[in-house]
């Protein structure tokens, strides 16, 4: 499958963009994922904040840029410690259904930060989720947050409800 290189583009000054928060400068050691987390902060996410501005799912661009850092953030985590955690916010979480619904971008973005698909699997109150289950994989997010990124943001640590998507690799 050929690769979407223009979605593939570092940032570069005077673009307008801001410089990246998304990760710390941290060490990695492992060198597949170190490449893995480059092209995952590299990569360009406007298609998918102007669809979610325009949907009025993020109000301002300062909203959608957060919980897209978060999103990604989220990701890091599946990269760094190569296990599927549960998404723990709502704003987020609406961040990667608009995201798997560009198929083959996400299957694209997939494969080249994580390696394989991440599947999307509801798990709320609704969806029959074992509420102990839940607050397990929240306390495991928030652990691998803190260890990788530091405190956690309050749009983050304010949504720990047990309604949440969890996220499984084939």
């Amino acid at each position: 499958m050929k690769m979407d290189m223009k979605k593939w583009r570092p940032r570069e000054a005077g673009t307008g963009k801001p410089p990246s928060t998304v990760f710390p400068q941290f060490e990695v050691a492992d060198q597949d994922v170190k490449a893995r987390l480059a092209k995952l902060e590299a990569y360009d996410t406007e298609f998918l904040e102007k669809k979610l501005l325009h949907d009025g799912t993020f109000s301002t661009k300062q909203e959608s840029a957060q919980a897209m850092r978060e999103f990604k953030r989220f990701i890091a985590l599946h990269v760094m410690h190569e296990k599927a955690f549960g998404m723990i916010n709502p704003k987020v979480d609406a961040i990667w259904h608009a995201f798997i619904l560009y198929t083959r971008e996400y299957s694209q973005f997939c494969e080249a930060t994580m390696g394989s698909y991440l599947h999307h699997v509801p798990c709320g109150p609704t969806d029959g989720g074992d509420q102990d289950a839940l607050e397990r994989d929240c306390e495991a997010f928030r652990s691998a947050y803190r260890d990788a990124f530091g405190e956690i943001p309050q749009m983050i640590e304010a949504c720990c409800s047990g309604n949440c998507s969890s996220a499984s690799t084939p």
